[in-house]
């Protein structure tokens, strides 16, 4: 629609367009992706500010100033009433916003009959009232003119303004789409029952999909262990949820903290650990909702419940869900008890080494790294720590972590041997080879490491969502600014 609408512009035929969606659904993306870029359409942009919301005009006077010299074209009284909105002159006498809407739509005409004009509004609940009202008008009124108007607006926001006008609304993601779109983001392999609840809590808004994996450190994303305790939350978040749930009873707020805690969203294993705690789901609806899965309304809330807990309260959530995962979950089991303890434990530790060669099926090497890694922290005896360091060390290399390496590496200094020289050399050789990736732009990286890994470009595609011909592109700058050739020398470069 907003393609066509643009195309119609050009012809002589505007009209307007209200693009809804919810926070996140790509509303902004869209307008960025699809607005044109051709040298024969003037696209003017506006964003709405939060800080200008009260400021009568504001917004319209950043939408006329790029068009400040066809202003001096439009007859009295309009050229008049617009100098006021963009100088302030004669601003002592109240404007009529009826005349400046009159103004607006002769000014558009004026600016669209050499080039075609795209007036985008973005961001429109900041936008200010006496703007939102005047270009309201102005859209109403382009039907014969060589511009278009499209107006972003967020879903569950009455606009009376905009009543009647067309409208597109971006639905949110099924969950095929948003499968599709988490595989992409995530970097590395994923718990199948992690993935499935990141989908389910996200209920298909792009942003919640793409948000959680941008804000996890390398270990929460091995595979989902850690997937609450190592991402990186909004203190604002976290303390509106402290804030909530400090008027909950004990009982509701551990039910809430072992609900957060487990990161596979398992309601069986929920009720069980909940029942040995003595824990009660909380009253109050929509805080949590248990059914085939658990779920939060937003997969970082889940994250903020387990951040705004004290450590003692978190640790008894883990211990309530190592007990009720049992023998039949031994990975999991092992990650919860060590997530307990809170002094070194070689039973525990012992747990977490022999689990780590369970957990690579279901999250690769960075999940065997994040086992070795916390088995080596809880080791009491130095000589059995610094073995098990070396090799949670090797496993970071093998997951392209080398940077977790060498910091693993240097706790245990030369006296881990032979083997520790041997993951030191590769670790080093490696952050060298990555090194000489920083002159390339983030997507271009991630083309750079998927390539070296031996992936072709249609599997870079569709792992990246891109066409093959922009990985194909991408290589040719990624060629140019390594000095290479070939795949084969990128393979060598990026051990």
């Amino acid at each position: 629609m907003l393609t066509r609408l643009v195309a119609q512009a050009r012809a002589g035929r505007g009209g307007a367009l209200v693009v809804a969606g919810e926070a996140g659904t790509g509303v902004t993306a869209l307008l960025e992706n699809a607005l044109p870029t051709a040298t024969d359409v003037r696209v003017l942009r506006v964003v709405g500010a939060a800080s200008e919301r009260r400021l009568p005009f504001a917004a319209l006077h950043r939408l006329c100033a790029p068009l400040r010299a066809e202003v001096d074209r439009l007859p009295e009284p309009l050229r008049s009433t617009l100098l006021t909105v963009l100088t302030c002159r004669g601003a002592d006498v109240a404007l009529d916003e009826q005349m400046v809407g009159v103004a607006l739509v002769e000014l558009l005409a004026h600016a669209s009959g050499r080039t075609p004009l795209v007036c985008a509004a973005d961001d429109w609940r900041w936008w200010d009232a006496p703007s939102r009202r005047v270009l309201a008008f102005a859209a109403r009124r382009v039907d014969s003119l060589r511009c278009a108007v499209v107006l972003a607006v967020r879903d569950g926001r009455e606009h009376l303004e905009l009543d009647g006008l067309p409208r597109l609304r971006l639905a949110p993601l099924g969950e095929r789409d948003a499968a599709a779109l988490l595989d992409a983001r995530w970097r590395g392999p994923l718990d199948p029952r992690v993935r499935d609840r990141v989908v389910v809590e996200a209920r298909g808004n792009p942003r919640a999909l793409v948000t959680l994996p941008q804000a996890a450190t390398p270990a929460a994303l091995a595979g989902g262990w850690g997937a609450v305790e190592g991402v990186r939350v909004d203190a604002d978040a976290v303390d509106e949820w402290a804030r909530r749930s400090a008027v909950l009873p004990r009982p509701a707020r551990a039910f809430l903290l072992i609900a957060a805690t487990d990161s596979t969203g398992d309601p069986a294993l929920l009720w069980t650990a909940a029942a040995s705690t003595g824990a009660e789901p909380p009253a109050p609806a929509g805080l949590v909702e248990v059914g085939a899965r658990v779920r939060f309304p937003h997969s970082l809330d889940r994250c903020a419940v387990y951040r705004s807990a004290s450590p003692r309260a978190r640790r008894a959530a883990h211990r309530a869900l190592a007990e009720a995962a049992g023998a039949n979950d031994v990975e999991r089991r092992a990650w919860h008890r060590a997530a307990a303890a809170s002094t070194p434990d070689e039973g525990v530790a012992a747990d977490l080494a022999s689990a780590a060669h369970l957990v690579w099926d279901r999250g690769g090497a960075a999940a065997r790294a994040a086992f070795l890694e916390r088995a080596a922290h809880l080791t009491p005896d130095r000589a059995t720590r610094a073995a098990r360091a070396v090799e949670a060390a090797a496993a970071h290399c093998d997951a392209g972590s080398f940077d977790a390496a060498a910091v693993l590496l240097g706790t245990v200094g030369p006296h881990g041997g032979k083997r520790w020289e041997e993951v030191r050399d590769r670790a080093t050789r490696a952050r060298s080879a990555t090194d000489r990736l920083t002159g390339l732009t983030g997507r271009e990286r991630d083309v750079a490491v998927l390539v070296a890994a031996g992936a072709t470009s249609r599997e870079v595609g569709e792992r990246l969502v891109l066409s093959t011909r922009t990985v194909d592109a991408h290589l040719r700058s990624i060629f140019r600014k390594l000095g290479i050739r070939s795949r084969r020398e990128l393979r060598d470069l990026h051990p």
